[in-house]
């Protein structure tokens, strides 16, 4: 991750959407985009500091869910702007 920007690689076995959102500790929804996912490796780039204005620097929760991938969650570290 550089520059709050959160590349990822995402299997699919058909085209789908997939929801990224983005929690803070407290559990407030800070992010939240859908993203088209084609069949096979998807390469994703998630800019959460040109879209998102309320980030500051700490952990953050992402979750990541769509019916062709299923759910996950991670945690990532941003700055603040």
């Amino acid at each position: 991750m550089k520059n709050n920007i959160i590349n990822l690689s995402v299997p699919s076995v058909k085209a789908g959407i997939l929801t990224a959102r983005l929690f803070d500790l407290s559990g407030k929804l800070v992010y939240s985009e859908d993203i088209s996912l084609s069949g096979g490796v998807n390469s994703i780039s998630i800019n959460v500091h040109d879209n998102c204005r309320i980030i500051r620097s700490g952990n953050y929760l992402m979750t990541l869910s769509s019916p062709e991938v299923g759910n996950s969650s991670f945690r990532v570290t941003l700055t603040g702007r």
